[in-house]
């Protein structure tokens, strides 16, 4: 059962990936309420900021804000995929609620806590939440310019249509 809800962990991020925002958060929402019922504080945050992202996309924001500070209540802050998850979810939240300069912070430290790691995924995730939330078109454009070169270099493509899609290149 521990693996399996592992499992739907990486369910939930390749259903984001694949765009079926309804079926990442079943899978995450297994997970979170597997690894909550357990009292796990290793996975459960990373699920809960998945069920967030999820959520997130399917606009229902009060929930998704409900998942998200559970997650950033229980996240280790040397958990660097969640932290940077909630970071960016939080920034998305944030800019909703009118807060430009909060989310622009949370964002950009998302970007920074991302780059110490090799993970491109990653960066290149964070680069493209830090451009949705940008109100400066330039400095969008050169976040997505990274992400995109990141994207490319990783081969994600899904990463490199989305900000290709964001650049005006699709």
């Amino acid at each position: 059962a521990f693996t399996l809800a592992v499992g739907d962990i990486w369910l939930g991020e390749l259903e984001l990936y694949a765009g079926d925002h309804s079926a990442a958060e079943q899978a995450f929402g297994a997970a979170a309420t597997f690894f909550e019922e357990r009292g796990d504080r290793n996975f459960y945050p990373t699920a809960a900021a998945g069920l967030a992202r999820a959520r997130f996309h399917q606009q229902r924001y009060g929930e998704a804000d409900e998942a998200l500070r559970s997650a950033e209540a229980t996240t280790a802050s040397d958990d660097f995929i969640t932290v940077v998850w909630t970071l960016g979810t939080r920034a998305r939240l944030l800019v909703r609620e009118g807060k430009a300069d909060q989310a622009t912070a949370s964002a950009e430290r998302g970007v920074a806590l991302a780059s110490e790691t090799d993970d491109l995924n990653l960066q290149a995730e964070s680069l493209i939440e830090l451009a949705d939330i940008l109100q400066d078109t330039e400095r969008a454009a050169h976040a997505l310019d990274q992400a995109l070169g990141l994207a490319v270099s990783k081969e994600n493509v899904v990463y490199a249509r989305q900000a290709r899609a964001r650049l005006g290149r699709a």
